[in-house]
């Protein structure tokens, strides 16, 4: 099972230009239970796209670890509109919930640079899903 990207790419990252990372197609990931206890909302199906999965394998920065610390409520450097957003979304609203994640890395011999990742929760009932799409270095 596969979704084309752009279908879910478009208008759902409140502002985060992960449109400029072309992002291939996404892919269920198996879901263990990730958060455990400590979950604040479920993760529902959680997809990964092809650029955050070769930018995962290529900083080696664990996919799980980033859907651990959303779904546990730890969102990373986001603003405090977004914050408020995700408590609506954690407390039973429309509003999609929103991490976003500047992770320090070593790429070979370079400079340390800093990737950034998105991670998104949205829709209700039996119907959630998370992404996870990469947004580029810098």
């Amino acid at each position: 099972m596969r979704m084309g990207v752009m279908s879910w790419l478009r208008g759902v990252w409140n502002g985060y230009q992960t449109a400029d990372v072309p992002q291939g197609n996404c892919w269920p990931v198996p879901n263990f239970g990730w958060g455990g206890e400590d979950a604040l909302f479920p993760l529902g199906i959680t997809w990964l796209s092809d650029a955050s999965s070769a930018a995962c394998e290529r900083y080696r920065v664990r996919s799980r670890h980033l859907f651990e610390r959303h779904v546990r409520g730890d969102f990373g450097d986001i603003s405090e509109e977004e914050r408020a957003g995700n408590e609506a979304g954690i407390g039973g609203g429309w509003e999609p919930i929103v991490s976003r994640y500047r992770i320090p890395v070593r790429d070979g011999d370079a400079d340390a640079a800093m990737v950034t990742f998105v991670v998104q929760t949205s829709g209700e009932g039996d119907h959630v899903n998370t992404f996870l799409s990469f947004c580029g270095v810098e």
